[in-house]
């Protein structure tokens, strides 16, 4: 994750985007885990899939393409991937990260979400946080222009679009 990157080599980075990061641990993760381990099979389900696409923005054009990697998964890999995102702390390294780092979160994402940036921002002083109107979790799918135009903006200008709500 690009937080671990930047918390290693606090000099390597000169511009990052964390978008819709995660960094508080669920609480009661491993019953969750367990529980959801047992809905495994539904990756291989076309409905399922696409129900899960449509949250994520991937379009029809795209959907073959995630359904086929989704079915690439094993259970292994699968629950490995619920525990790394279900416990993922920021680290202790993340506060001497110099890089321009650029947080956003969508308005409609879970609460859990907003809190995560709020905790991303208190923890490193050269992060300026952007929750984005209108979208849930996928800027990069549900609004491809606005999140180019955002992120050339912010590169090569140092300015972000009027139409976001900036949180520090």
């Amino acid at each position: 994750m690009l937080i671990s990157m930047l918390s290693m080599k606090p000099n390597l980075i000169q511009y990052a985007m964390i978008n819709s990061a995660l960094v508080k641990p669920i609480p009661f993760a491993k019953t969750l885990i367990s529980s959801l381990s047992l809905t495994y099979f539904l990756i291989k389900s076309k409905t399922f899939s696409k129900i899960q696409a449509t949250s994520m923005y991937i379009d029809e054009t795209q959907f073959d393409n995630y359904y086929h990697d989704s079915c690439q998964i094993n259970k292994n890999t699968f629950v490995r991937i619920l525990e790394e995102n279900m416990s993922f702390t920021i680290p202790k390294g993340f506060k001497d990260a110099n890089s321009n780092i650029l947080v956003t979160v969508g308005n409609k994402e879970k609460r859990i979400m907003k809190d995560s940036m709020t905790e991303i921002l208190e923890n490193n002083t050269n992060c300026t946080g952007i929750i984005i109107p209108k979208i849930g979790h996928g800027i990069s799918l549900a609004n491809p222009i606005l999140f180019n135009t955002l992120i050339e903006n912010w590169l090569e200008h140092d300015i972000l679009p009027e139409d976001l709500i900036i949180v520090n």
